[in-house]
């Protein structure tokens, strides 16, 4: 496959001999000149008999083929495949759209035994290569991405929680386990009200209410019980993530910050001013 640096390393191979792999392998899009590259970079000329309209290149007789070029010309076709003893040889792309992702090498030490017809089977593989080659990237991306974002929201500060439309809790995260004393398990199925001290539970509902409404909501105090039954303040953020799955809201991930020890101080710096 053709990678960022311009190199066009085997990701698998079947046949040919580590010898041949390790001297193929480091091949360049930079430095070297070949019908490889030639293929690979979408160069070829299918006026030659040795290219076809679909941008592969061919040969069923590498020995006889090379007998009729110049020393500088072997060097730019096969003269690799032949040192090796492959009389049939052929590079087809993998494709998508108009890009080349990379290539689908194929030999043989008999002649005659890659005809244009096999040749243009394998292009058609190599299209539906390309278009697996895109989805699997993509599906790595996104893996990447959700992951990326799995640790920013386990791993901040921040007390993160995931509600949904039901006022149930699906997810919390370190934070909040470590802040309130919980684990998942004590957590998870629970209505997010359950945890709110009675007093403050109406003004906890009409925020959620807000919050899914997608209306203005300031940011609220909310006082909340830990594990232990002591009671932990909680100052949540305006601002929230509203979930969807097929256009449709799921839940909500609000976040909060522990302002227990601030509240506390600020209580203990009225008493004395009073």
């Amino acid at each position: 496959m053709f990678d960022e640096e311009g190199h066009i390393p085997y990701q698998a191979y079947e046949g040919f001999s580590r010898r041949f792999y390790e001297s193929e392998s480091p091949l360049s899009v930079k430095s070297d000149q070949c019908m490889c590259i030639k293929v690979i970079k979408g160069e070829v000329d299918p006026s030659l008999p040795f290219y076809t309209k679909g941008g592969s290149s061919y040969a069923n007789g590498t020995t006889r083929f090379l007998a009729t070029l110049s020393e500088e010309d072997r060097g730019r076709t096969c003269d690799v495949c032949s040192q090796f003893g492959y009389e049939s040889i052929a590079t087809v792309p993998i494709r998508l759209g108009d890009r080349v992702l990379g290539l689908i090498h194929v030999a043989d030490p008999q002649e005659n035994m890659v005809p244009l017809e096999v040749v243009e089977l394998l292009e058609e593989l190599g299209m539906q290569l390309g278009m697996a080659v895109e989805r699997t990237q993509g599906e790595e991306t996104l893996r990447e991405r959700e992951e990326r974002y799995r640790f920013l929201y386990e791993e901040v500060p921040a007390i993160n929680i995931i509600i949904d439309t039901d006022g149930i809790i699906k997810d919390v995260n370190k934070s909040f386990l470590m802040k309130l004393g919980y684990t998942k398990d004590e957590v998870i199925g629970k209505h997010a009200l359950e945890f709110v001290v009675p007093r403050q539970r109406e003004r906890g509902a009409a925020q959620l209410e807000r919050y899914f409404k997608a209306e203005h909501a300031s940011e609220i105090v909310i006082d909340v019980y830990a594990k232990d039954g002591s009671i932990r303040t909680v100052l949540f953020s305006s601002g929230r993530v509203i979930l969807y799955e097929e256009n449709q809201p799921t839940g909500i991930l609000i976040s909060g910050i522990d302002i227990t020890e601030r509240k506390r101080a600020e209580e203990e710096k009225e008493k004395i001013q009073a």
